[in-house]
């Protein structure tokens, strides 16, 4: 028998390298007492969750576990061979704690893993939006600035087209600021055609393009951005730039 029995493992591999960096950022251990005790863990340094939960049972036949994530720093730790036999036969999965990601709170207590719906004491509730509860809705407005009938020049002919430049307003009632966005919008109520992907029912043959909204500011630049996505489109699924429909009709 084995008193102690350690390994360890660097998980901090650098994207598009054979590389890695120090395991200090990010790694996971493994430690065995006794050849029955196990304490496993795994941190990460530079974390952007916040997550404080304790679960009961679960995956890789553990017996209990702590997440612990508040910014930079996330630690995970799971423990096996320390609950009685009787206990660790319970067919259960159950978690508690409360976490926070893409401004959403989530509170669990006791909820079982497996199945929400089991358990007089397992939910999990989302608090909503908290940006929006702390600080109002995100109305949304927007101002035409610009709008005038184009031409879209493409290698079998031009379509006739309107483009609109316009500014969007997001503002939420208890913040003094609010956040702006100049944008266009270029139609073509004809369509211009480019060929379909293939992959459904629905998108095979000949599609057409109506509508393009893009961060492009001016008049020239929405009609270069539809001209570059279609000419784009025509020559991923079409095989050319010069790609055209068996009959064009502008």
């Amino acid at each position: 028998m084995k008193i102690f029995n350690f390994h360890n493992q660097n998980l901090n591999d650098k994207a598009g390298t054979d590389r890695q960096g120090s395991g200090l950022f990010h790694g996971r251990n493994w430690l065995t007492l006794f050849d029955r005790f196990k304490i496993n863990s795994e941190w990460l340094l530079g974390s952007k969750s916040f997550n404080l939960q304790f679960s009961w049972g679960g995956y890789d036949n553990e017996d209990f576990g702590f997440n612990i994530c508040i910014p930079p720093i996330a630690l995970y730790l799971n423990f096996e061979g320390f609950l009685p036999r009787k206990l660790k036969n319970w067919d259960w999965e159950r978690s508690t704690g409360i976490s926070i990601h893409n401004w959403t709170a989530w509170l669990e207590l006791w909820n079982d893993d497996s199945d929400s719906s089991k358990g007089f004491w397992s939910f999990n509730y989302g608090v909503g939006d908290l940006l929006s509860l702390i600080f109002g809705r995100n109305n949304h407005s927007q101002k035409t600035i610009k709008e005038t009938d184009v031409t879209v020049p493409m290698p079998e002919g031009n379509y006739e087209g309107k483009v609109k430049i316009f500014e969007s307003k997001w503002k939420r009632a208890r913040l003094p600021w609010a956040k702006y966005m100049v944008r266009s919008e270029i139609e073509v109520p004809k369509g211009i055609p480019y060929p379909g992907k293939g992959e459904n029912s629905w998108d095979c043959g000949t599609q057409h393009t109506y509508s393009i909204t893009s961060p492009r500011k001016t008049i020239e630049g929405a009609i270069a951005g539809m001209v570059e996505s279609i000419l784009n489109t025509r020559k991923r699924y079409g095989g050319s730039v010069n790609w055209m429909p068996d009959a064009v009709k502008i």
